[in-house]
């Protein structure tokens, strides 16, 4: 019975696996097009601060606080919208001027693009590189690629089993990959620390959190926290860890030290936290080693026997 409902199951957790990456990758795939809409059609306007709301978690996930703007718009055409994704992560107060980017067809599709603070415009969203523009794109695309290659290998293999032999062949070149990309991800993150600036803030707010770990419901349970901060030009930054404390690890009200980087504040990280960053790029650099090794002893020893036992008869 065990055996007739396997491939049943199998079939399921693929159909389940499949549809997760195909929703991840449509997702990205929208928010590059409003993003793109705006960069090549957006009209640029102002928009005044009117009201500053308070933290709300359950609207952005403790991004930032929501803000109601009146936009002023061409030909002295004015409305109001609120802002949720939080700015950013830094804190304006009413009255402030911001400078947004609109859709002329639908007013309501906004990015805010800058706030002229007290000592000149700063941005409220950090410079996307090239790897940051493509990253949303490659898990799903990968596993997309993954789910379509196993029933072409399982069909192939089944009309000749030497097609099988491609499914080891293939773990090194999944260890230099990942071994190359956790080298890549170390040597940022240690850039990062040498520019990172410290000062002190204040944790505002924690809670637990339900988060997916897998395309079965599968999920955990993690610890987010909001941490406000002041920067040395007067500027506030108000918004979630990037990282996740332990439970008791931290409190509301208690002070914490924020290693910041200066080109884009609300990028920091707790100190506390920071120093143990490491395990996150020398385990898999570690796996990744192991595999290409393991992988490689392996496919040499079969692309060995295979031109020693020469062609079949």
């Amino acid at each position: 019975m065990e055996s007739e409902l396997f491939p049943f199951v199998v079939a399921v957790l693929y159909l389940v696996f499949a549809a997760v990456a195909v929703t991840t990758l449509r997702r990205a795939l929208s928010d590059r097009r409003r993003r793109r809409h705006l960069d090549r059609h957006g009209v640029p306007a102002r928009a005044r601060v009117v009201r500053v709301e308070p933290m709300d978690r359950s609207l952005n996930g403790g991004a930032g606080h929501p803000v109601l703007v009146e936009i002023h718009g061409c030909e002295g055409h004015r409305w109001q919208h609120r802002v949720t994704d939080g700015l950013g992560g830094f804190v304006v107060a009413e009255g402030a001027w911001l400078s947004v980017r609109h859709s002329p067809e639908d007013p309501e599709l906004l990015r805010v693009e800058e706030v002229n603070g007290p000592h000149g415009p700063f941005p409220v969203c950090p410079e996307r590189g090239r790897w940051n523009a493509v990253a949303p794109f490659v898990l799903p695309v990968c596993v997309i690629a993954v789910m379509v290659m196993i029933p072409l290998v399982i069909l192939a293999g089944n009309a000749n089993p030497t097609v099988f032999l491609v499914v080891p062949l293939a773990i090194p070149v999944v260890g230099a990959v990942l071994l190359t990309v956790s080298l890549v991800r170390g040597a940022g993150e240690r850039r990062r620390r040498r520019r990172s600036v410290e000062t002190t803030g204040t944790v505002t707010d924690q809670w637990e959190q339900r988060v997916s770990t897998g395309g079965r419901g599968n999920t955990r349970v993690v610890i987010v926290c909001t941490v406000r901060f002041a920067l040395p030009d007067g500027r506030e930054v108000h918004t979630r860890s990037p990282r996740s404390p332990h439970w008791g690890q931290l409190s509301v009200g208690q002070p914490v030290r924020v290693n910041y980087s200066p080109d884009f504040p609300p990028r920091f990280q707790l100190a506390e936290l920071d120093t143990k960053r490491a395990a996150e790029f020398v385990v898999p650099a570690v796996v990744g080693l192991m595999m290409l090794l393991i992988g490689g002893i392996v496919s040499a020893g079969i692309l060995a026997s295979a031109l020693l036992s020469g062609p079949p008869t």
